[in-house]
């Protein structure tokens, strides 16, 4: 939006429940993203590691200000000026927690689909039509997105993936995004506890 990354879909995976945020169901992108830490930074994970692939040079810049502004942020670790690693805690009455957020690409250094590939992951990364997604699209409906809004895809693969569509059925942004949010994540969980 005017040049700018805005959150639009967010996640989480505990290992045994998906946890998914679509902005349309929010009034405002940081309104998405406080829900969805809401519903992370609580006693139940405490003293957990969550593990965030690219947190340093992406999704930090989201979240950041929303951790320092409500909650307290501690021990952070940076490397070449990039923040690998931080710890977010609470100390309210019934609500105490520390965790900690760590980039896995700074242990990992590879993508998500080499990665997968490497570790031998059952779940294969997915693809998506990074810049086919606008604010005046997030209920998008109908045909798949053009070949040429998905970046690092062979003619091949898109024409695998296309064929998934045929006989009438219906591509949704907001289906696809959340499925590709949360594959994401589980590749990233099931590569974590391989490592």
């Amino acid at each position: 939006e005017d040049g700018l990354f805005v959150a639009y879909a967010c996640g989480f995976y505990d290992g045994k429940k998906e946890n998914l945020f679509y902005l349309t169901d929010y009034l405002n992108s940081e309104d998405m993203l406080m829900k969805m830490l809401a519903e992370l930074l609580i006693p139940k994970y405490n003293n957990y590691t969550i593990y965030v692939h690219n947190l340093s040079k992406f999704d930090l810049h989201f979240i950041f200000k929303l951790l320092t502004l409500n909650y307290k942020v501690s021990n952070i670790l940076s490397k070449n000026g990039s923040i690998i690693s931080l710890v977010v805690s609470n100390k309210k009455k019934n609500c105490s927690f520390k965790i900690r957020f760590r980039d896995s690409l700074s242990i990992l250094p590879s993508s998500l689909k080499e990665l997968a590939t490497s570790f031998k992951v059952p779940v294969a990364k997915g693809v998506f039509p990074y810049s086919f997604v606008n604010k005046n699209n997030l209920n998008y409906v109908g045909d798949i997105p053009d070949f040429k809004y998905f970046d690092n895809l062979t003619l091949e693969e898109y024409n695998d993936y296309s064929s998934k569509w045929g006989g009438g059925k219906m591509w949704s942004l907001e289906s696809e995004t959340k499925k590709y949010c949360m594959l994401d994540c589980v590749v990233l969980h099931r590569i974590l506890v391989k490592f």
